[in-house]
């Protein structure tokens, strides 16, 4: 089971990565276009160079990528985007690459939507919507409304763009094996 990661591997899990975070920004799409052929790039370039483990490796490293993020699509918070290029990502970087872009991904991804309650006043909305909640349960028969309940999930709360946690995760991956 191959460990580490080749120049070529590096060189298509960064350019990937970096059209992923661009086009998610610009976009918020990341394409078929790109996914397919990285995916295919990575299965044929783990054959053909590393033979039959490196072909394994590249599938399990597919898989699990898909696997990971397509509960997510199927629970409705992420896009079908982000669940390819993940999976290509982990066919290109192979089975044990992609736990490490799994957590990577998922930290950066919590930094993200951290920033993102901070500058959308997400989190003061949260905040709000609690103690208003408690204080209703304190207080039976005290009826609280407000005028931002019914705005903070679809005006005030932007998706994140999980693209860019999939890229940056995937290239701090790279820095993690090479350093």
């Amino acid at each position: 089971m191959p460990e580490t990661i080749g120049v070529g591997q590096a060189i298509l899990i960064l350019s990937c990565s970096v059209v992923a975070i661009f086009t998610d920004v610009a976009y918020r799409k990341i394409y078929n276009w790109l996914t397919l052929p990285v995916a295919i790039a990575g299965l044929t370039f783990n054959f053909a160079f590393l033979g039959f483990p490196g072909l394994i490796s590249a599938i399990k490293g597919l898989g699990v990528g898909f696997s990971f993020l397509f509960i997510f699509y199927l629970l409705g918070g992420i896009g079908g985007g982000d669940v390819k290029l993940l999976a290509a990502i982990g066919a290109v970087g192979g089975y044990p690459y992609i736990f490490q872009v799994i957590v990577l991904t998922a930290l950066i991804g919590g930094l993200l939507a951290i920033a993102l309650s901070l500058t959308n006043q997400g989190l003061r909305i949260a905040f709000r919507k609690l103690f208003q909640l408690l204080l209703q349960l304190v207080t039976p028969g005290l009826v609280v409304e407000s005028k931002e309940f019914g705005k903070a999930n679809k005006k005030n709360l932007k998706v994140i763009p999980y693209g860019v946690a999939i890229g940056l995760g995937s290239i701090l991956g790279l820095f993690v094996r090479v350093f």
